[in-house]
């Protein structure tokens, strides 16, 4: 009896796809070019979403726990109560991306690019925020007090 499924997905480009809901736990998408995709509640938990392109793309109310994205784009993309509990977003880019209520729980974040996001109501218990680089208008839980938890303020967005 086949318990899991290993997906390995080797497609040009997803970009703009509809997998709303989709079952894709586990699933090997490093590099993969997702930008745009409407991934509204899928199930991503323990995904390898190393380095994709996930800009402008639909996560709200995604599973993304323990995903890896590290140095993954998730600029401007949609993550509103996504969980991404114990997921690896070292270097990723989250510049202008809406996480407000997300779930980042023990999350790691070292060095990901946060200006402009939003993560007003978004659970960062444990999440790592050192070397996170963020801007005046990204907005922060109460009381998260970002800097103190390692994050710099910065007023230049990275080089892409």
């Amino acid at each position: 009896m086949v318990t899991e499924l290993q997906l390995t997905l080797r497609a040009d480009s997803l970009e703009n796809a509809s997998l709303s809901g989709a079952n894709l736990a586990g699933a090997e998408l490093s590099e993969a070019k997702l930008a745009g995709a409407n991934l509204y509640g899928a199930n991503l938990a323990r995904a390898s979403l190393r380095g994709a392109d996930l800009r402008y793309t639909d996560l709200s109310g995604a599973k993304l726990v323990a995903a890896e994205l590290v140095g993954a784009n998730l600029d401007t993309a949609q993550l509103v109560v996504a969980d991404l509990s114990g997921a690896n977003l070292k270097d990723a880019h989250l510049g202008g991306a809406d996480l407000s209520g997300a779930n980042l729980r023990n999350a790691d974040l070292q060095g990901a690019w946060l200006g402009g996001a939003d993560l007003e109501c978004a659970i960062l218990t444990g999440a790592n925020l050192r070397g996170a680089r963020y801007t005046r208008d990204t907005r922060w839980p109460e009381r998260c007090h970002a800097d103190r938890r390692g994050a710099i303020l910065v007023t230049e967005p990275p080089i892409a």
